[in-house]
Parts: structure tokens; C-alpha cells; sequence
């Protein structure tokens, strides 16, 4: 028997297995995420896509220049890192303007309902109340259409009615509004603004049964503000609870993370009566309790303070 020849290994053939490196797999791994960092300019929550790419970009890119040079894929880290870095600053910075913007829009929207109810215009302050969708035109024809409209003029005169707008009315140019912050009711969705209280109007008025089950307003955005330990929300969210009686009834439960009784207490109540109020008429309902929670509740200055204002409620 002879024994099988097996060809010769040509140098070039040696050359090309030497030559050969592995590809980093982290790399591969760090310039997906890159990739899927684009999302982080309509989610929040997609936000950790960058994050994961900068650091497995990262690591990779440590891995090749110090461990082990003969490992390929620095460009993919490269690429990698730089799209993470960008997608991700620019989600960050997206959402941050955009809330400054819908914050300073809130208090341009604020101050023009209070200017109108303190030059006697409380039709100019009732259509601020309005949906986007059902505004009228703040022009020269709105009082002819509150002076003509048999539905419009019925619900300025419930409007004027209410405590809070009639006793702006009667101090006028004497009201003092202090700015105190925003607390928003709409978050973005998808690039888009939206209106917690429109669509609980909107699916109570065309649902056929009343569900028993709470509608759920939330405060606070998913992301930082959940976790600051300050300047964020101090209403976590209001539960709108309906109850099938012989006629409707509309309750709320405000829950609080942390509540002033001293400073603030006493105007957010103020103002979840009126949010109570708005409710149950835009839903043709009976007012309901109103109960607030408060997972921290405490008292801002000295007692002096506090003694003196229970004296005066004495």
C-alpha cells in the first residue's frame, strides 16, 4: 500500500491563514444599537438603545486598541458609537425643548385667560377653556356669537357662575397671579400632543355603557421626572371615577407624591374642583367627591405660621 500524497502548503496559502483576524463581535453588537438609536428620537423609552450602543461601542474600541489589536471591526465601533452619541443627544435634546416650549405655551395660554376675565371679557376666557378642535376665532365676531347662540350664551352664564371666575371678574385689574409652574396634562405620543381630558371626554360621551373602571390622567413623564427628588410634578395622576346612579356621577382621586398644606394645598384643591366641574358638564354629570392623596404632606416654614393660620380659621 502506499500512502496518499497530500499536496504541498504554498507560502502564499500560509501568508493568507496568518494574515486572517476575527471580526469583534461586540463591535458588530455596538453598531446595531447604533442603528436602532434613531428610535430614541420618538420614545423616551427607547432612550436606552443609545446608551447600550455608546457603551458596547465603547468597549469595543478599548478591546481593539489595548487587548487585542489584531481583532477587526473598528470602524463598526467607530460608526457605532458616533450614531448613538448622535441619535441619542438629539432625542435628549428634543424632548427637553419641546417641553420648555409646551411649558412656555401654558403659561402664554394662563395669562391670557386671566387678562381676559380682568378686563371684563369672560367670553375671551370661556372659549380658552375650549378644545383646540371647538374654539372659535378670539376676533371681533366671538361676542356676536355668544349674543346670538342660545347654546353659547347658556354656557357662559354656567361659566360666570362658577366661584372662581366670578370673583375674578370682581376684582378686574386688582387680581395679582403669581406663577408658581406648570404641571401638564398631555405628554407626547409618537411625535404628537395628547390631550389626556379630551379623550376622556370623548370616550365617555360615545361609549354606550358607563365604565366603572377609572380613567387615568398622568402627570409626570416616563423618564427623569419619576425619579427627581425635586422640580418635578408633585400630582402623580387623578383617577376619574364614574358611577351609573339614577344620574351620572363624576368623582376624581388626585394622588400626591409630595404636598405643601401651607403654601399649595388650598390652590390645588381650588383647582381640582374646578377640573371636577369642567368634567362632569362636559359629560352631562352630577359632581362627585373629590379625594386627595398625599404620599408626603408637610408644612413649609416655621410653626408660628401655621398657628397663626389656624387662628384665623378659628
Amino acid at each position: 500500500m502506499s500512502e496518499a500524497e497530500h499536496p504541498p502548503m504554498s507560502d502564499s496559502h500560509d501568508a493568507e491563514v496568518a494574515e486572517y483576524h476575527p471580526l469583534c463581535a461586540t463591535a458588530v453588537v455596538g453598531l446595531v444599537f447604533g442603528l436602532l438609536s434613531v428610535a430614541a428620537l420618538v420614545d423616551p423609552f427607547a432612550w436606552l438603545f443609545p446608551v447600550i450602543g455608546i457603551v458596547l461601542s465603547g468597549m469595543a474600541l478599548a478591546r481593539i486598541a489595548w487587548i487585542h489589536p489584531e481583532l477587526l471591526g473598528r470602524k463598526a465601533a467607530v460608526a457605532g458609537l458616533a450614531l448613538s452619541l448622535i441619535f441619542g443627544s438629539a432625542g435628549v435634546s428634543q424632548w427637553v425643548v419641546t417641553r420648555a416650549l409646551l411649558r412656555r405655551q401654558a403659561r402664554q395660554f394662563t395669562t391670557a385667560w386671566f387678562e381676559a376675565l380682568a378686563h371684563g371679557q369672560p367670553h375671551i376666557a370661556h372659549q380658552l377653556t375650549e378644545p383646540p378642535r371647538q374654539r372659535r376665532p378670539l376676533d371681533n365676531t366671538l361676542w356676536k356669537s355668544y349674543r346670538t347662540g342660545p347654546r353659547w350664551q347658556e354656557q357662559l352664564r354656567e361659566y360666570v357662575a362658577m366661584p372662581l371666575v366670578r370673583t375674578l371678574l370682581a376684582l378686574g385689574e386688582k387680581v395679582q397671579v403669581r406663577y408658581c409652574g406648570t404641571e401638564s396634562l398631555a405628554h407626547l405620543q409618537g411625535g404628537t400632543v395628547v390631550n389626556q381630558l379630551e379623550n376622556i371626554i370623548e370616550a365617555v360621551r360615545t361609549r354606550s355603557k358607563v365604565c366603572r373602571a377609572a380613567y387615568t390622567i398622568m402627570i409626570a413623564s416616563p423618564g427623569g421626572e419619576t425619579i427627581q427628588p425635586r422640580g418635578g410634578p408633585c400630582l402623580n395622576y387623578i383617577a376619574v371615577q364614574l358611577e351609573p346612579r339614577p344620574r351620572l356621577v363624576l368623582s376624581l382621586l388626585a394622588v400626591y407624591r409630595n404636598h405643601d398644606f401651607l403654601e399649595r394645598a388650598y390652590g390645588n384643591y381650588w383647582g381640582l374642583c374646578n377640573l371636577l366641574r369642567f368634567l362632569a358638564s362636559e359629560v352631562e354629570a352630577t359632581p362627585g367627591p373629590l379625594t386627595c392623596v398625599s404620599s408626603h404632606a408637610y408644612v413649609s416654614g416655621s410653626k408660628t405660621a401655621l398657628r397663626a393660620l389656624i387662628g384665623t380659621l378659628e
